[in-house]
C-alpha cells in the first residue's frame, strides 16, 4: 500500500466516527502517526498527509475554510484585481475520466472561480497538469486566468448620465455685453469638427492636449460666443451638435466605416465625458435663449451621435426652452422669416458643391420660394472656404460655407501639412428679414 493510500484509508475510517474538521491539523496528524505506529517526531509522512487533505478538501476549525466563491473541488483560489485587469489562480482535481477530452474546459474553469463575467472578460488562460494517477486515481490541474475589465456599455453610460442630471442645476448664464440691436434676431452657433477625444502626441505633431483640456476649450469657446451673442438681442439660438464631436464611432477606436485611428484615450471614459459635456453645453445655451439642437450625423462618429441625440431628447423632452431634433437625415434645414439655412457635415457634400443650391431648392421647395437669404453650413475639410452662387436677375443666391475645425491636430494632419489653420468657433447673428447681420469668430489658441 502506498503512502497516499495509507493516508486515505486512515481518513476514511476516522471520518466515519467523527467530523475531521473538528480537529486541528496537528492533532489529526498525531492520530495518523499513532494509527500507523510511527513516532510522533516522524515527519516523512507529513507531505503525503497534507497532500491528501488538500485533495479531499479537509479544512480545520483553526484554519480559514473555502470562501463562498469557491467550488467544493477547489483547493486554492486567489483573485487579484486591479483597475483594468485581474487574474486568478486555483487548483482543482482532474474529473475528466478519460483521455478524449481535456481535463478542464474554459467554461468549467470560469464556473469554478465564479468571476463576475458582467464586469470581466477573459484575456488569456492556461492550465498545467500533474499527479500520479496510479497513486491518486486522479490528477491535479492548476488553472491561471487573466482578465480585463469589460467596456462600460453605452446604455449603462447613458443610465449614469440620466441619474446625474436628475439633480444637477446649472448656474444661469450672465452675459456681460451691452445690447447692440433693439430688433429681435436669432443666432446660429457652430463648433464644427471638435473631435474632443482626439489627443495629439508631441513627438509627431509638436503639440499636446488631453480629453479634459479639449472639453474645457470647447466649453470655454462656447461661453465666449454666448457672451458676445447676448448683445444682439437674440430670441432663439440654433446650436447644431454632431459633426464629429467624437473622434471614433465606438470602442473599436474606428470610424463608422471601420477605419482604425490613432487613439490614446479610453473610448468608454471619453464617451461618458463628451456626452456629459454636450448636455452641459445645451444647458449653457438654453440659459441665454430658447434653443433648437439639430443633431448632424458625420463620418467619424455617426452611431455615437445617434445615441447622444436620444440621450438629449429624453433629457430635455419636458423642457420647453430646448428642442431636440434627433432625426438621422444627412441634411437638415431651418426657416426663419426670409432666411433658409441648411446644415450638413460636408463629408458627402464636398464633392458636389455646385449642386448644393439645387439640392436645397429640391429638398425644401416650399421654403425656397418663401425666402431670400439662404446659406449652407458645412465642415469636414478642417479649413474654411466659401462659395457664393450669385443671383441672376430673378434668382436669389446661396452662400455655401465650409467652417474651420476647432479640434486638435494629429499625425495624419501634420504629415499632410494641414497645419497653421486657426481653430475657430463661429456664431452668426441673423435678422429675420435681412439674413446675416453679424459674424462672431472665436479663435482657439
Amino acid at each position: 500500500m502506498t503512502k497516499i493510500q495509507t493516508v486515505r484509508e486512515f481518513l476514511e475510517r476516522k471520518s466515519q466516527k467523527t467530523d475531521l474538521s473538528s480537529f486541528s491539523r496537528s492533532e489529526l496528524f498525531e492520530d495518523f502517526l499513532s494509527y500507523i505506529g510511527e513516532e510522533k517526531k516522524n515527519t516523512k509522512w507529513r507531505r503525503p498527509f497534507n497532500k491528501v487533505l488538500k485533495y479531499e478538501n479537509v479544512y480545520f476549525a483553526d484554519e480559514a475554510g473555502p470562501t463562498e466563491s469557491m467550488n467544493s473541488s477547489e483547493f486554492v483560489h486567489r483573485f487579484s484585481e486591479g483597475p483594468e485587469s485581474a487574474s486568478t489562480t486555483f487548483v482543482c482535481k482532474d474529473q475528466s475520466k478519460g483521455s478524449n477530452r481535456p481535463p478542464i474546459t474554459l467554461e468549467e474553469a470560469l464556473s469554478l472561480c465564479k468571476v463576475d463575467l458582467d464586469e470581466w472578460k477573459v484575456k488569456s488562460w492556461r492550465w498545467n497538469y500533474w499527479g500520479n494517477s496510479e497513486d491518486l486515481n486522479e490528477g491535479n490541474i492548476q488553472v491561471k486566468m487573466d482578465f480585463e475589465r469589460k467596456s462600460l456599455s453605452e446604455e449603462k453610460i447613458i443610465e449614469k448620465l440620466f441619474e446625474k442630471y436628475q439633480s444637477v442645476n446649472m448656474p444661469n448664464f450672465t452675459p456681460s455685453q451691452a445690447k447692440v440691436t433693439e430688433q429681435e434676431n436669432f443666432a446660429v452657433i457652430n463648433l464644427y469638427d471638435a473631435h474632443l477625444d482626439k489627443v495629439p502626441i508631441m513627438a509627431t505633431t509638436g503639440e499636446t492636449s488631453s480629453l479634459e483640456e479639449n472639453i474645457n476649450i470647447y466649453l470655454g469657446g462656447l461661453e465666449e460666443l454666448l457672451d458676445k451673442v447676448s448683445g444682439y438681442n437674440v430670441d432663439h439660438i440654433y446650436y447644431p451638435l454632431g459633426n464629429d464631436l467624437f473622434h471614433v464611432n465606438d470602442s473599436t477606436q474606428s470610424t463608422k466605416k471601420g477605419t482604425r485611428l490613432e487613439y490614446y484615450e479610453s473610448p468608454e471614459d471619453s464617451y461618458e465625458a463628451i456626452c456629459d459635456a454636450a448636455i452641459t453645453s445645451i444647458k449653457m445655451v438654453s440659459d441665454l435663449a430658447p434653443v433648437t439642437i439639430p443633431f448632424i450625423k458625420s463620418n467619424h462618429d455617426q452611431d455615437r451621435i445617434h445615441t447622444l441625440s436620444f440621450l438629449a431628447y429624453k433629457m430635455f423632452e419636458n423642457t420647453p426652452r430646448v428642442t431636440i431634433d434627433k432625426g438621422r437625415q444627412q441634411r437638415k434645414y431651418i426657416k426663419e422669416g426670409k432666411d433658409l439655412i441648411g446644415f450638413a457635415h460636408g463629408d458627402k457634400e464636398k464633392n458636389k458643391i455646385a449642386n448644393l443650391p439645387l439640392l436645397m431648392a429640391q429638398e425644401e421647395k416650399k421654403w425656397w420660394g418663401q425666402t431670400e437669404n439662404r446659406q449652407w453650413y458645412l465642415g469636414d475639410l478642417h479649413h474654411a472656404f466659401e462659395y457664393k452662387f450669385l443671383k441672376s436677375k430673378d434668382f436669389p443666391g446661396v452662400t455655401v460655407s465650409f467652417l474651420r475645425s476647432i479640434g486638435t491636430s494629429d499625425e495624419f494632419h501634420h504629415d499632410y501639412g494641414y497645419i497653421g489653420i486657426p481653430k475657430t468657433a463661429y456664431a452668426d447673428v441673423w435678422s429675420y428679414q435681412d439674413g446675416v447681420i453679424g459674424r462672431i469668430e472665436h479663435k482657439i489658441r
